[in-house]
């Protein structure tokens, strides 16, 4: 993507607290972002969240979410024996029109699984990527990908973190290509 510049936001250290999120989002608003890509997701609701990904909408920001990486259907609410939910995933789960939720696919166009697992029982188990009727735009590639890694280097990650970085790119280039249009219009 030629036309393309990156801002480069870290929303935390080691974990990703709420109020760290929130300032990326605004200040990625405020300093003309486009396209937001949101690599991470909990299973946890937020009211505020939302709130700031509606007003980056309303700013003429798409957001690419990854839709996360538990094997869960997005557009069911599942809670562990101890009563914590462990799906859906947000941000990827809001019902905003400027999300564009994704799952990951592996080289065969299906929804990915995990790189050496034993499919020869059927393979549900190996499946990592998230998905959902409702809650979940498309999958892009997400299996077997070849990265930049923290060190130096390059490695080979899963997950809808890597989807979502495809499509924040493909998303990029149409719009360097139709610089008028809306999210909605790039979602499209």
């Amino acid at each position: 993507c030629p036309a393309c510049k990156l801002m480069i936001l870290r929303a935390g250290k080691e974990v990703l607290p709420l109020d760290a999120i929130l300032e990326a989002i605004v200040y990625g608003v405020e300093n003309g972002a486009d396209i937001i890509n949101m690599s991470l997701g909990a299973p946890v609701w937020s009211k505020l969240l939302r709130k700031a990904l509606a007003l980056a909408g309303a700013n003429g920001v798409l957001v690419v979410a990854a839709a996360g990486n538990e094997a869960r259907d997005n557009d069911q609410l599942f809670f562990s024996q101890f009563g914590v939910p462990f799906a859906p995933s947000y941000p990827a789960s809001y019902d905003l029109s400027n999300i564009v939720s994704v799952a990951a696919s592996n080289d065969l166009d299906r929804y990915a699984y995990g790189t050496g697992c034993d499919l020869r029982g059927g393979g549900a188990q190996c499946l990592f990527t998230n998905w959902g009727h409702t809650s979940v735009d498309l999958a892009a590639p997400g299996a077997d990908i070849v990265s930049t890694f923290l060190f130096g280097g390059y490695t080979t990650f899963n997950g809808t973190s890597m989807s979502a970085s495809f499509v924040s790119g493909v998303a990029g280039l149409v719009l360097s290509q139709n610089p008028s249009y809306s999210p909605g219009q790039v979602k499209n």
